[in-house]
């Protein structure tokens, strides 16, 4: 919620690290104010975009990610503050 530099980061690093389609992100946005928004929808190429129209917190926001990830895939819930790093998950 509202930590568009933090969001930034973070795909950025997943994107980074992750072999082309070895990945799929969703993100739940709280109803941030700062702009995080337009950017979220301005990279939607291989981002699920959840909007809620509440700040519901982390616990609700990752549930709602859940429900429109994919059922046959690991899931790794990351907070915004999260950077995936190349020896991150063996």
């Amino acid at each position: 919620y509202n930590c568009k530099s933090y969001m930034e980061e973070c795909i950025r690093s997943i994107r980074f690290h992750c072999a082309p389609g070895s990945y799929s992100i969703v993100v739940t946005d709280n109803n941030s104010t700062d702009g995080v928004r337009d950017y979220l929808l301005s990279i939607s190429d291989n981002i699920t975009l959840v909007l809620s129209d509440e700040n519901l917190g982390f616990p609700a926001g990752s549930n709602l990610c859940i429900q429109y990830s994919e059922k046959d895939q690991d899931i790794f819930l990351l907070n915004l503050y999260s950077l995936y790093k190349s020896v991150s998950i063996y």
